[in-house]
């Protein structure tokens, strides 16, 4: 059994690893993850072709650092800072290494491996981050995100001279410009264009 708590999990490598590892021999893995970075760790799924929906023996949910209201009513949701794996109950890694391309190649990190009574403190703090975390609906992940870019979409439209025209079908957002007064226009959509592909890959 292997029980993870990750802020950010990019690292194509050690996913694949985790991947084997459940599909191979059966090793069920609990996946907790920053709700912050999720879409990174999504971006990653799509690009090895990985349906989480599959993965039987994975569970991955997301959880955040604390609430904290201040005085005029403002909600601040903290993140998660916890980098640590339990495997099998008997040993964790842990430290400053997060599952990412730039901690792996580029940046400067520590990771320790520890056994005997350590252990115990990092199996209670899992249990209690996993029972403050929340199930992940993939579908409504997606669907919440392409609705995010489609309102920027709309801002921009409405700033445009010209008939610019935004809808929705099953296959994304479809738009039809009939005209467009000068080359910032023109760039403008180029720009938020550019920026609903950078999350559709």
């Amino acid at each position: 059994m292997i029980a993870l708590v990750m802020d950010s999990f990019t690292d194509t490598d050690i996913f694949t690893d985790l991947l084997e590892a459940c599909s191979q021999r059966q090793v069920k893995a609990y996946i907790l993850l920053d709700q912050s970075s999720f879409s990174h760790f999504l971006k990653m799924c799509k690009d090895l072709g990985v349906d989480l929906e599959q993965e039987k023996l994975m569970r991955v949910r997301n959880i955040t650092g604390n609430t904290y209201y201040t005085r005029s009513g403002a909600k601040i949701v903290g993140k998660v800072h916890e980098k640590f794996m339990l495997i099998d109950g008997i040993r964790v890694t842990t430290g400053s290494y997060s599952f990412t391309w730039m901690d792996g190649k580029l940046n400067s990190s520590n990771i320790l491996i520890l056994s005997g009574p350590a252990v115990a403190h990092f199996d209670q703090e899992f249990r209690t981050l996993y029972a403050h975390s929340k199930p992940v609906n993939l579908k409504e992940f997606s669907s919440s995100k392409k609705n995010k870019v489609f309102d920027e979409l709309c801002v921009c439209a409405s700033s445009w001279e010209g008939n610019l025209k935004l809808r929705e079908s099953n296959t994304g957002i479809v738009i039809s410009v009939e005209h467009l007064c000068n080359v910032s226009q023109q760039i403008q959509l180029w720009c938020c264009l550019t920026h609903r592909s950078a999350f559709e890959k």
